[in-house]
């Protein structure tokens, strides 16, 4: 789940401030309505857990997860707008809050309570694992995706030769899309700064269903969880003998 939660996070305001022209505030602005997605799934995770399970509530955050990112890739475009990528975030931040609220509550569900702490820690750090490598591996695919598309679109611009092209690309590869604004400003360069553009709406596409493919693993992973009404053992549980071998008192 942490695969795919965090990785495509980090491309989007490189879009928004490289492709879409916002700015640094604008950006964190749109990505801010993520939270509010988060803030208005806070009142009723709880209310929706006692009446329906935490599982249930787990596989309602994950789906909204998956249906938020994939369609960010589905509607990103140099074109599209603050308020329709802010609708998806927001589904997002909805997803998050519903998963994030009752995942650590199912995961422990079954660890005796003297060993709490641990699996805590245990879910904690893997949790922070998945980020990391989320990050990692989602940006490898995001860069590759975005030197491949800016390659094959700047094929279809005019008067540029394999050796030009090939530098345009490294170069906006390895900026991370950053020199697109930059390319728009030299002479002839708009047509180029457009290639680029849809190049990195590609990628950014790209990136995502690979992103919902690993949340979409987690979804079907929580269709491994124990039957409803399995219940923590606590430390009396293990500690109370077997009543079956129990002496008899009488």
């Amino acid at each position: 789940v942490s695969l795919g939660e965090f990785g495509i996070l980090f491309s989007l305001p490189l879009f928004m401030q490289s492709v879409l022209g916002f700015s640094a505030f604008q950006a964190g602005a749109v990505l801010a309505t993520l939270a509010l997605g988060s803030f208005l799934a806070g009142p009723t995770a709880a209310s929706l857990a006692a009446r329906r399970s935490q599982r249930f509530v787990a596989r309602l955050g994950l789906a909204l997860e998956i249906v938020a990112i994939a369609g960010i890739g589905i509607t990103i475009s140099t074109t599209i707008t603050w308020w329709a990528l802010s609708f998806w975030l927001i589904i997002y931040g909805v997803g998050v809050g519903y998963a994030s609220a009752q995942l650590t509550g199912l995961i422990l569900a079954d660890v005796p309570i003297r060993q709490s702490g641990q699996a805590s820690g245990t879910q904690s750090t893997a949790r922070q694992v998945g980020s990391a490598l989320g990050t990692a591996v989602l940006g490898t695919i995001l860069f590759v995706s975005l030197a491949a598309y800016t390659d094959s679109n700047l094929a279809a611009v005019p008067g540029l030769d394999d050796a030009k092209r090939q530098q345009i690309g490294t170069a906006v590869e390895q900026s991370a899309g950053t020199i697109i604004p930059v390319l728009a400003q030299q002479p002839g360069g708009e047509p180029v700064a457009e290639a680029a553009g849809e190049a990195f709406a590609s990628a950014i596409r790209v990136t995502s269903f690979a992103a919902v493919g690993f949340v979409t693993l987690g979804l079907l992973a929580t269709l491994k969880l124990p039957p409803e009404g399995a219940r923590r053992r606590s430390d009396d549980d293990e500690d109370a003998p077997d009543p079956e071998v129990t002496p008899s008192t009488g």
